[in-house]
């Protein structure tokens, strides 16, 4: 185990371009929208930095799935790995390199959310700490790579900042924030790719089936003036879900369809009026049938 541990803080140190001739295979996505492969010739410098990024995560994924999967096997009880080092570890390469932060987090992240790995309350803080720092930064303030591994860790961490005791708490504060800075830049349709877009779809609708009265972004503040209360009311996920359905891209909208149906059970389950709902849903569909075809062709030309 410490050797699997030593191999991680090697993979942490070195520079992708080092690690290339380690290269196995790409790891594409699950729901089977991977990037686009064409056959466009890319310089040599490029590929060296794909082979290289692509090698970080299929090591780090092996380490981490033996790290996180061999003690629940070797225990009784069955409980998530509590691992302080490999905590640790990915801490801090959010705080001295970044750029493999953004490689071996989202790793680490899909381990909590298969829940073969611990994540405690004090650690969420400090991830969430590293975040706030890291949009601080000019280099990631518009990261479509930060943009991603933000609606990754909330999606991930879901069952830990959702209990009410933490959604009340400094913690839960900075859980909105977070929310909140992602909400805004897609209000603001400042995130560019699709496949963010799509990713927030999905954690959205992950997050109503968990809390369809949306309380956790609903904390009242006694500071906040109607202006602000409005801007917090127009970035839920019941209103940004509808707002998505006439988004550019067709594959972003095929999701939301599917994800806007269950918006009617939700409202059911949190007491919402449904016609409120249908009426919101209308109000974002598209009449206009040639603006409908422009945003068809758009989406196929850049597949």
């Amino acid at each position: 185990m410490n050797t699997l541990k030593d191999v991680l803080r090697i993979v942490a140190n070195e520079t992708p371009n080092s690690l290339r001739s380690l290269h196995v295979m790409d790891i594409d996505d699950k729901d089977g929208f991977g990037p686009i492969r064409t056959t466009a010739a890319q310089s040599p410098e490029v590929n060296q930095q794909n082979e290289g990024a692509a090698s970080i995560r299929y090591i780090t994924e092996v380490c981490m799935s033996f790290l996180a999967v061999v003690p629940i096997l070797q225990s009784f009880s069955g409980e998530p790995t509590r691992d302080r080092d490999l905590t640790e570890l990915v801490l801090g390469c959010a705080k001295l390199r970044p750029e493999k932060f953004l490689l071996v987090c989202p790793i680490f992240l899909d381990k909590i959310r298969q829940r073969t790995l611990n994540l405690t309350v004090n650690n969420l803080d400090k991830f969430l700490d590293e975040f706030a720092k890291l949009l601080q930064l000019y280099t990631y303030a518009r990261s479509e790579q930060l943009q991603l591994l933000a609606t990754h860790f909330l999606d991930s961490t879901l069952h830990i900042w959702l209990i009410q005791p933490v959604v009340a708490s400094e913690v839960g504060d900075k859980v909105r924030q977070l929310y909140e800075w992602l909400s805004g830049t897609l209000r603001k349709q400042k995130i560019r790719a699709w496949k963010i877009r799509d990713s927030l779809a999905r954690f959205f609708d992950r997050y109503l089936a968990c809390d369809p009265s949306q309380v956790a972004w609903t904390v009242l503040d006694d500071d906040e003036d109607e202006q602000q209360k409005l801007e917090r009311l127009n970035g839920l996920p019941s209103a940004l879900l509808p707002m998505m359905s006439s988004d550019e891209d067709i594959r972003v909208r095929f999701r939301v369809a599917v994800v806007n149906a269950r918006l009617f059970a939700y409202a059911r389950r949190a007491q919402h009026p449904v016609l409120a709902t249908y009426d919101a849903i209308k109000q974002w569909y598209t009449v206009d049938l040639d603006k409908c075809v422009f945003l068809i062709q758009h989406s196929l030309t850049s597949i």
